[in-house]
């Protein structure tokens, strides 16, 4: 019989970019993110998100663990607050993947939140850390643990690292074909002192679908992509 046809490059690397999105879980009452950001020494950045606002004031317990060694860090939250980002810097550059545990102690009686996400160190960028900013978070921009959006949303993508320089981002469908829709790059600092390249993008003209932001990166001389894969729901 016939060799199946081979698939087009660009529709393979779409396909595995989207392979993620199997693992969303929207009904989990806390998920969480984790990327790593290479350096002398690697941080990893964490991010928390709940279901629903924190009823009380309370903690989330961080721990990671690499090479036989852990780490730990504390993020609070308010009472009324979804999510949280905290950086964790340790101590040296990372060779192997990590084990990030979150942790959210609950009222008497209920069992903790809890999440864990195994983190690879990759030689190129970082995949971004995410945020949502529309009707459901009072227009505040808040951090998101799963790449799922709604249509009435902004969704922010965010890249760590003063070498980083964002010179170009598209959206991408499932087949890895682009969609011209207006994307906003710009940069920030944040209250630490870490640089952020950001790409901000209006979801409304998107369909209820799977797509992929494609990030281009030239601070370091040599141009170098990132593809994340998010959902857009109603």
């Amino acid at each position: 019989s016939a060799a199946p046809a081979p698939v087009p490059e660009g529709v393979a690397t779409a396909q595995t970019a989207l392979a993620g999105l199997a693992r969303l879980r929207p009904s989990a009452p806390f998920r969480a993110r984790a990327i790593a950001l290479q350096g002398d020494a690697a941080t990893i950045w964490v991010a928390g998100e709940l279901s629903a606002p924190a009823a009380t004031a309370g903690a989330a317990e961080i721990s990671v663990s690499a090479g036989g060694t852990t780490e730990s860090a504390t993020a609070a939250l308010a009472a009324g607050q979804r999510g949280f980002v905290v950086p964790l810097p340790l101590k040296r550059r990372l060779t192997e993947p990590v084990d990030v545990r979150v942790r959210i102690a609950q009222p008497p009686g209920l069992p903790p939140l809890t999440d864990m996400i195994r983190v690879d160190a990759g030689a190129g960028l970082a995949h971004p850390l995410l945020f949502r900013r529309g009707p459901s978070t009072g227009n505040r921009v808040e951090p998101v643990a799963e790449p799922s959006f709604s249509r009435t949303e902004r969704a922010r993508f965010d890249l760590p690292g003063a070498a980083v320089k964002l010179t170009a981002a598209r959206i991408l469908d499932r087949n890895g074909a682009p969609i011209e829709l207006p994307i906003t790059l710009s940069e920030r600092t944040d209250a630490g002192g870490q640089r952020w390249s950001t790409a901000e993008v209006i979801l409304a003209a998107l369909a209820p679908g799977d797509y992929i932001i494609e990030l281009s990166d030239a601070g370091g001389g040599a141009e170098q992509k990132v593809l994340t894969a998010f959902r857009v729901t109603r």
